[in-house]
């Protein structure tokens, strides 16, 4: 009985932070690098696109050592954003200068 109390015990503190803690010091580096603030609920939700991102960047560039990819991928400072956040975020600027441009 101990034993299963132990293990709930663990699987609960496993699953109370969804974050890979190693990477505490490397996501507070990259928002320093980046001058990224979040409000609370927000960084959660960023914080795990970015392991994301990482994750396939590192998963990109080992295949890219077998030669797999001829280029290397990096964390710039879109890496808390999902793609369509991106694209969206890019687009709306051409959006706007092509406004801008022809006065619609």
């Amino acid at each position: 009985m101990l034993r299963f109390v132990v293990l709930s015990l663990a699987i609960v503190a496993t699953l109370a932070s969804p974050f890979i803690l190693d990477l505490d010091d490397d996501w507070e580096m990259w928002k320093n690098t980046h001058n990224k603030a979040y409000e609370k609920g927000e960084e959660q939700v960023r914080r795990l696109i970015w392991e994301e991102n990482l994750k396939k960047v590192a998963k990109h560039n080992l295949e890219y050592d077998m030669k797999k990819h001829s280029y290397k991928l990096g964390m710039n400072e879109y890496a808390d954003m999902v793609s369509f956040c991106i694209t969206f975020f890019n687009n709306k600027y051409k959006y706007l200068g092509t406004i801008l441009k022809t006065g619609l």
